[in-house]
């Protein structure tokens, strides 16, 4: 599985447990794959309603094996976005 097929899935699972209001915010963060667990890592976000606001952004990270099996998903705290000087 490649990166676009995989963040269709972590899409997908998101659709499934949120409805597709989490759908509508949305937004894969990071993509990236570890050789050594051979294994995907996603950071991704989504807003739990249509009436939140960017400060109630939720952020979830995704494990997924070369397989495409969901091995972990857990709610993480917001990273510190990279501030342009």
């Amino acid at each position: 599985m490649d990166a676009k097929e995989i963040s269709k899935k972590v899409r997908d699972y998101f659709f499934e447990v949120h409805g597709q209001y989490a759908v509508f915010g949305f937004r894969i963060e990071d993509v990236s794959f570890d050789k050594k667990s051979n294994a995907w890592k996603i950071e991704s976000s989504l807003l739990q309603s249509v009436l939140d606001t960017e400060e109630k952004r939720v952020y979830y990270e995704v494990i997924i094996d070369s397989q495409g099996k969901f091995k972990n998903v857990k709610k993480v705290a917001k990273k510190k976005q990279f501030q342009p000087a």
